[in-house]
């Protein structure tokens, strides 16, 4: 972009005064466009598909995630009504809540997903969670292999009193309650 902006200033600059007043636009353009490209990645680099509406429930962005898991084509249904694509019901009925919960499962003909919602201005943006990923997700957090001991919990000296007595009642081989 440098590259650009040097040539593009230089070449306007001999174009006259009033040409090389265009000069920043010409270089904000390409500093647009290359901030497009880079957010057009990032889209599809995202471990969570994403479907964002308008404000006519018009499909503006749908990344390949949201597709597979979704089981629509992506570049179809750009530029669509939601309601118009019919694989996308199940995503619309969750939509048309307005106020849809957070992480809600859905059924779709291809399989369970989870729906997160968020309002931006005029637009709704929709991630999509394969219900699979999600459960691998909270067996990692709620495992065996998750483990925590008293050492780990934080708090008021109230609280620290209570993990004394319970590291004490830890100790020994008879039911209590906490």
């Amino acid at each position: 972009i440098d590259l650009l902006d040097a040539a593009t200033s230089a070449s306007l600059s001999e174009l006259g005064r009033e040409e090389a007043d265009l000069a920043p636009l010409v270089t904000s353009n390409f500093a647009d466009a290359a901030r497009g490209r880079e957010l057009a990645k990032v889209v599809e680099a995202m471990p969570e598909g994403l479907v964002v509406l308008d404000a006519r429930s018009v499909i503006t962005t749908m990344n390949e995630l949201a597709a597979r898991v979704l089981h629509v084509d992506a570049a179809s249904a750009i530029g669509r009504r939601i309601a118009e694509v019919d694989a996308l019901a199940p995503l619309a009925a969750v939509l048309a809540n307005p106020e849809p919960p957070e992480g809600q499962a859905v059924r779709g003909a291809h399989g369970s997903f989870l729906v997160s919602v968020r309002q931006l201005d005029d637009s709704v943006i929709a991630t999509i969670t394969e219900f699979d990923r999600a459960f691998r997700i909270a067996q990692k957090l709620v495992s065996s292999r998750a483990h925590y001991t008293f050492a780990d919990l934080r708090g008021s000296d109230a609280l620290h009193e209570a993990i004394e007595v319970a590291r004490r009642a830890a100790l020994v081989d008879a039911s209590v309650l906490i």
